[in-house]
């Protein structure tokens, strides 16, 4: 243990060295040190030896940092922090610690699929386990390719809510339909559902698999769906306490996107979007899509409809886009969204809101407005 706490000692002293070869020989031996099968360092040495490499990433060559990644993947041993920062890293340095650590609570990925784009959303859909809320999270992103990843992986999790929104995108997206089908967890008032719309030998799959009579689907099976779809509505007419709220100061005239920010900024992030949802009249999926998207076109949209002024849409950007994604690309992407909002008038935007209530395409809509500015 002594002989590995000189070895840092040495090494860190190597380290002030500005010369670039001297860091990437500290670098090599410190993740060696760390990765150590024999374990003979103190846990305070291993802390120290993760910190010292975090702050090197920035500073050594891509093949030392895949070395890295690819030697802790899969181990648990390892400090979280630097895990985290590898997995924020480029795609071929991040993809081995977005698919096998063990290291990253679903905070930490929710978190790089807000921060970080495709690539490291699709190493996400791909993890052998994947929670509900990540995996909602990917589904908000409203990429397609990654939800596709997500539907084909079997050890991805889908709560109720998602299923049901995927099942009615795939009206559209027909890529989604086939492993929608072949997915164990979809209930059968659900396969139901989506047998209305998939072709033949995906409803010959969902006949077999539910022994559901082809001949009586349009008549006896609709019904099921239908009381079922029933429930599930007025489960969701339940109001949450965060719901009463928001419809308490609805009343009162008080919702207003002032309250939103400041709610969002304590980290409400219910009460945000119960309140968008009111203040916009959409349904919730539209809204997280809205929040979620990078470019904030959708946002603009929402904040122009319901009368909020120029500082107030700035300011939404900027609480719904906090800690998301490096402050470069975020400002700019802020810049861009503001001039779509001076540039959109009320009714447009109005006009945009009663487009996405009526089913059309999230991004179609967005075009329709981008013509007429």
């Amino acid at each position: 243990m002594s002989r590995d706490k000189d070895k840092i000692d040495r090494l860190l002293a190597l380290a002030s060295d500005p010369a670039p070869g001297s860091r990437a020989v500290v670098f090599q031996s410190m993740y060696e040190l760390l990765l150590d099968p024999d374990q003979t360092q103190s846990e305070d040495e291993r802390r120290l030896a993760g910190e010292i490499l975090i702050r090197l990433i920035g500073e050594v060559e891509t093949k030392l940092r895949q070395a890295l990644a690819a030697g802790l993947a899969r181990r648990d041993d390892v400090p979280r922090d630097l895990v985290k920062t590898l997995a924020f890293d480029d795609i071929e340095v991040a993809a081995p610690v977005l698919l096998n650590s063990p290291k990253l609570a679903d905070t930490d990925l929710i978190e790089i699929i807000h921060g970080k784009a495709r690539e490291h959303h699709l190493s996400i859909a791909r993890r052998a386990t994947v929670a509900p809320e990540v995996s909602q999270a990917l589904i908000d992103t409203a990429d397609t390719a990654v939800v596709e990843a997500l539907l084909g992986n079997t050890g991805a999790m889908l709560g109720r809510e998602a299923l049901e929104f995927l099942i009615q995108e795939s009206r559209w997206q027909h890529n989604y339909q086939e492993p929608l089908v072949r997915r164990a967890d979809l209930p059968k008032a659900l396969a139901a559902r989506l047998y209305c719309w998939v072709a033949a030998p995906l409803r010959e799959h969902l006949s077999a698999r539910y022994d559901i009579d082809p001949e009586l689907i349009d008549t006896q099976f609709a019904k099921v769906i239908a009381d079922e779809m029933a429930q599930l509505a007025r489960q969701r007419d339940l109001p949450s306490k965060s719901q009463a709220l928001i419809d308490k100061l609805a009343q009162r005239g008080e919702l207003t996107v002032g309250f939103l920010i400041n709610a969002l900024g304590i980290g409400e992030t219910g009460l945000f979007e119960d309140g968008l949802i009111a203040l916009s009249g959409l349904r919730r999926e539209l809204v997280r899509r809205v929040i979620h998207d990078p470019k904030g076109d959708g946002l603009a949209v929402v904040a122009r409809s319901v009368g909020a002024g120029l500082e107030e849409f700035t300011e939404l950007f900027a609480v719904t886009r906090h800690g998301a994604g490096a402050p470069t690309a975020a400002a700019e992407q802020g810049r861009a969204a503001a001039d779509l909002y001076g540039r959109i008038t009320p009714g447009l935007a109005r006009r945009v809101i009663t487009l996405w209530r009526q089913d059309l395409d999230y991004v179609l809509a967005l075009r329709v407005a981008a013509k007429e500015t």
